[in-house]
């Protein structure tokens, strides 16, 4: 202990030194005392989820825990005055206001991992060093001091009961005033709270005038999360900071944002097996200890911290945390197995056996996962939350999703099949951690023994491992006929799941393939069929959704992509599945971005890298692609700083961790690129553009369209450089690369051909310009890309006409500069050029026609 800093009703808080980590922190230890149970334990998880937490706008929290039955909660120390004394300071209400969202966004990630403030006010929020808002007291160690010897009440929304009591009578919704519990909306009406009174100097009431300093939009967004009903609040604190973000201009000229690393977990991919031979009402834990118990937790955790990973011992906290949760959802199955089938006789003695026979493989899938965190890698531990929520769910054993594939038939035969699935599970134990070379010699070995045994069943599932394996080598083709074999195996076998499965899955890479469409969606609605036919298990309809949602991408329905990614998150939320409902995020955001949404691109994004943070801490490569991503949607706002911020820190944790030759390295090169081309350092741009195309033409191969679109940004740059014709050799191999693999539908192509066709007019050659530009709107129009880009193809089309017809078009010429989106030019210098050239364009038609002469 170095000094006593303050004492309140509840506890005293000192600042402290750390010897075993070498820093400052400070120490809150709560006056009472009082026994453990239940609700105490609650507490103290909510306070721990809190621990996990990393954001930049809340205090971290290191530790919560008891010492003697005493309470304690070791924290940041963070000097700086509070947000109230701050704005004494008489800041601007741009200032002001950016540090009230910075605290909103703080609670909103507390939100996301289960924790409420509960007392939240201008006092508990601190600018520290940097200028920043930081949250200091989430009521932690009150809501635990209370719960030592208060009963719980009921909570809204998951919150603890402890954070029923306590809090600033003035900041407090109604609904706590009057006794009632409070959740995550009443902190929501803290918060508008706070920012009426900073931002027009009084608190609000009932019948307050609207202040001269709020706009509209401003105080009905404060006025609804001021409503004496919760419900008649903001579902979310993110809802109601969108409402409360400035508003952005919603123009972009051209921009990679196109280079979204998509993070398709494996989860959608992994099929349900089965091994095992069961033993009635043995000791579940019994039965489970030579698979996982504390000496093999030991030694995985010394495996993965041996790799030298900077997020190892984060990532291995969760997933131990997982495979704990595993362990037990197992033994709990087992134990209810023998209870429906001995005490309550609810099933029958065959159905418990295949149940058993259900557990056993879901005990050999942990078994072949915990053998290969074991010998962990830098790519394992990388890889290792995706692996650990691959694993067969548990819940499944009590249904057909889980069953379906039990071989019947003589003892000798069910043995000989168990076998090779177990040799299945550590195959996919390999895929799921990154050994693909060793995965696909066992998968080789499995289909050759598998043909021998000519078990159906088996064979439709080892050709649907077979498919995943080639798929992550990229070699769609051959993927694709081993996803049609164990589609063909499983309708044969009256296997509905598994034949869903696979049809869903050749949906997806269908489109990997070629622009058949409709084939794709017959797949999906046979696999719809075939769910159904299942039971429609609710994962089974997570991978569909999913895959869907690719179709309609790709199809360039993004309005119903938007609405199936949608769905997509609602049931991986149900399911628990916390990355999969992540990963819709990321893949909603893209379409947003698409349909010039880039305020709705962010806010998916945001939440998103809440919960990535969460779920990966903040160094891991999936963070680091959300940063990335969210640097190139804030580059279309434009906030130029917010995107140097999310690109630089997206490229210092992949660096350090990875190295340069990473995707996502190379999509934010490709993204500072960008952010040079906008400052009109061209010669920085094209670097970096040259640079990112060289990177990932070595990771995804020389054909592919990311490719394409480094090659026709780098053919952007040098036509600003005064090159021209090397300009248009770069971006004709682009456009090369992207009619061989994309339509005219595609937005980054339409994109390749506007350089193209800017580049053709430079040079004087606006009938080349014109057979460029002419299908590259065509596919604009027919496409849902953002409506400045269509508009770019417009204007040049416009340009090109004119020059090469001249009069004789001169309708239709000015009929394409009518239809360029509007512009606001003063908030982009790219923006101004467009509007200077419509306006010169359309005055020279002008004086053309009342002239009678031809330019």
């Amino acid at each position: 202990m170095l000094e006593r800093i303050g004492s309140g009703g509840m506890g005293t808080v000192f600042v402290a030194y750390d010897p075993d980590l070498d820093r400052r922190i400070a120490l809150k230890v709560l006056h009472r005392r009082g026994g453990r149970g239940s609700d105490h334990e609650a507490a103290l998880r909510e306070g721990r989820a809190l621990a996990r937490l990393r954001h930049p706008n809340v205090v971290t929290v290191y530790e919560v825990g008891i010492v003697d039955d005493q309470v304690f909660v070791a924290m940041e120390h963070v000097a700086g005055p509070s947000l109230r004394e701050w704005a004494r300071a008489e800041p601007s209400p741009g200032a002001l206001t950016s540090r009230l969202l910075e605290a909103g966004r703080g609670i909103a990630a507390a939100h996301a991992v289960g924790v409420v403030h509960h007392d939240f006010k201008p006092d508990n929020v601190v600018i520290d060093a940097s200028g920043q808002s930081r949250i200091v007291d989430f009521g932690l160690a009150r809501a635990l001091d209370d719960v030592v010897s208060t009963s719980a009440d009921k909570v809204e929304e998951g919150g603890s009961s402890a954070w029923n009591r306590g809090g600033t009578p003035a900041y407090m919704a109604p609904e706590r005033l009057a006794g009632e519990p409070g959740g995550r909306r009443s902190d929501q009406y803290s918060f508008a709270v706070s920012c009426w009174e900073l931002l027009c100097g009084e608190r609000p009431s009932p019948a307050s005038p609207r202040p001269a300093r709020l706009s509209g939009r401003v105080q009905r967004a404060l006025r609804r999360a001021l409503d004496p009903d919760p419900a008649a609040r903001f579902a979310t604190m993110e809802e109601l900071l969108s409402e409360l973000e400035p508003r952005p201009s919603l123009l972009r000229r051209f921009g990679p944002a196109a280079v979204v690393v998509a993070l398709i977990p494996a989860a959608f991919l992994a099929l349900p097996g089965a091994q095992g031979e069961g033993q009635r009402c043995a000791s579940p834990w019994a039965l489970l200890s030579t698979t996982w118990d504390e000496r093999r937790s030991d030694a995985l955790a010394a495996a993965f911290l041996a790799t030298g990973a900077p997020f190892a011992d984060e990532t291995w906290a969760s997933v131990r945390s997982r495979l704990d949760r595993y362990a037990t959802a197992w033994t709990d199955a087992h134990t209810r197995a023998c209870e429906d089938t001995a005490v309550l006789g609810v099933i029958s003695p065959a159905e418990y056996e295949r149940r058993l026979l259900c557990l056993e493989d879901r005990r050999l899938h942990l078994e072949a996962m915990v053998e290969r965190f074991a010998v962990a890698d830098l790519e394992t531990v990388t890889r290792a939350h995706q692996a650990v929520d691959s694993l067969p769910a548990i819940d499944a054993c009590g249904g057909p999703e889980g069953t379906e594939w039990i071989p019947g038939g003589e003892p000798a035969q069910v043995s000989q099949h168990l076998a090779l699935r177990q040799e299945s599970a550590r195959a996919r134990a390999e895929l799921n951690t990154g050994d693909l070379v060793v995965a696909l010699e066992r998968i080789d070995r499995l289909l050759e023994r598998v043909e021998t045994l000519g078990d159906p069943a088996l064979i439709a599932e080892i050709q649907n491992l077979a498919g995943r394996a080639d798929e992550a080598k990229t070699d769609y083709s051959a993927a694709l006929e081993h996803r049609r074999a164990a589609l063909r195996f499983a309708v044969a076998e009256g296997q509905p799941i598994t034949a869903a499965q696979a049809a869903s899955s050749i949906a997806s890479m269908q489109i990997e393939l070629s622009e058949d469409y409709a084939t794709s969606e017959l797949m999906l609605d046979l696999a719809e069929a075939y769910a159904h036919r299942g039971g429609d298990p609710p994962r089974i309809s997570l991978q569909i959704n999913a895959s869907r949602g690719l179709v309609l991408r790709a199809k360039h329905e993004c309005d119903r992509a938007i609405e199936t990614w949608t769905e997509t998150r609602r049931i991986a939320l149900e399911l628990d599945e916390p990355q999969l409902a992540a990963w819709a995020l990321n893949s909603r955001s893209f379409c947003r971005s698409t349909l010039g949404d880039y305020a709705g691109e962010v806010r998916d994004l945001r939440q998103a890298l809440i919960e990535h943070e969460t779920l990966f801490g903040p160094l891991h490569s999936q963070v680091a692609t959300i940063h990335s991503n969210l640097g190139s949607a804030y580059m279309a706002l434009p906030d130029r700083d917010r995107a140097i911020e999310h690109i630089s820190r997206a490229a210092e944790i992949v660096r350090a961790n990875f190295g340069e030759e990473h995707l996502v390295y190379a999509a934010t090169t490709m993204h500072l690129g960008a952010l040079h081309a906008t400052d009109g350092d061209h010669e920085a741009a094209l670097a970096d553009f040259r640079r990112s195309t060289e990177l990932l033409a070595g990771l995804l191969g020389e054909e592919h369209p990311t490719v394409a679109l480094g090659l026709c940004a780098s053919g952007s740059q040098l036509l600003a450089l005064g090159r021209p014709e090397e300009g248009l050799a770069t971006a004709r191999r682009g456009a090369a690369i992207y009619a061989e693999r994309v339509d005219m539908q595609d937005c980054d192509r339409q994109m390749c051909a506007a350089v193209r066709g800017e580049i053709l007019l430079d040079l004087a050659r606006p009938a080349d310009a014109l057979a460029v530009v002419e299908p590259a709107l065509d596919g604009a129009l027919a496409s849902s890309c953002p409506p400045e880009q269509r508009g770019d193809l417009e204007l040049l089309l416009a340009r090109s006409l004119w020059q090469t017809r001249g009069v004789t078009e001169s309708a239709r010429v000015l009929e394409l500069l009518d239809a360029v989106p509007d512009t606001t030019p003063d908030t982009d210098e790219t923006e101004t050029e467009k509007a200077t050239a419509i306006a010169e364009l359309r005055e020279a038609v002008r004086r053309a026609l009342a002239d009678g002469r031809r330019p």
